[in-house]
């Protein structure tokens, strides 16, 4: 796991003398071994949260989607607005994803799991401006005891940030696509190469 803004092993500023690697950069990189499942991601997120406990920004990205977009134009977005949290977001029913009902302005007003409250889904890649803020911020969800189907899911905490007049941002992306089972892969691999993303998967 690394914070947004730190540096790679390797890279100016990435190494002390002699060239290993800081703690706090071992501890960036660790990998937090769960035992057995939990109450949901939410619990699980913070099992690592003495790793970004702080002012910094962090983002929390699902490992079993493929999404069609620029990293970089959508942190880059993130960093030069004022928001307290970032969503990419693409049009969809499905209930299989979350949701988003948007303000007047555009911004979020409720994120709800696995609920069409309207056609803009998540796609699993969440921002948080501070990341003492969603530690604070997870708790109080979990400690009022709001979860779906006695799983705690990341998505919802933005209701807290919402509950607390904190603004939202959505990120719009054209296209996204779960992986979550071999039938969403094989999916996600006819769709993708009969569209030809721009030019991926170009051999299929």
């Amino acid at each position: 796991m690394r914070k947004l803004g730190e540096e790679p092993p390797g890279k100016p500023g990435g190494t002390r003398k002699g060239g290993g690697r800081s703690g706090k950069q071992r501890d960036l990189e660790r990998q937090l071994d769960v035992d057995g499942p939990g109450s949901g991601a939410a619990s699980t997120v913070l099992l690592a949260r003495r790793l970004f406990d702080d002012d910094n920004p962090v983002a929390i990205i699902n490992s079993d989607q493929f999404i069609d977009w620029n990293s970089n134009e959508f942190f880059y977005a993130m960093a030069a607005d004022s928001c307290d949290g970032g969503i990419v977001t693409f049009k969809s029913t499905h209930p299989k994803w979350s949701f988003v009902r948007l303000d007047q302005d555009g911004f979020a007003a409720e994120i709800a799991e696995k609920t069409p409250i309207s056609q803009v889904a998540t796609a699993g890649v969440y921002y948080f401006r501070k990341g003492g803020d969603l530690v604070r911020n997870l708790e109080a969800m979990m400690a009022a005891n709001r979860h779906f189907k006695d799983e705690f899911y990341v998505s919802p905490v933005y209701n807290e940030y919402i509950r607390d007049n904190r603004r939202i941002r959505v990120f719009p992306v054209t296209n996204a696509w779960s992986l979550k089972t071999p039938k969403d892969v094989d999916y996600f691999v006819q769709d993708f190469c009969r569209n030809d993303h721009n030019g991926g998967l170009a051999q299929c």
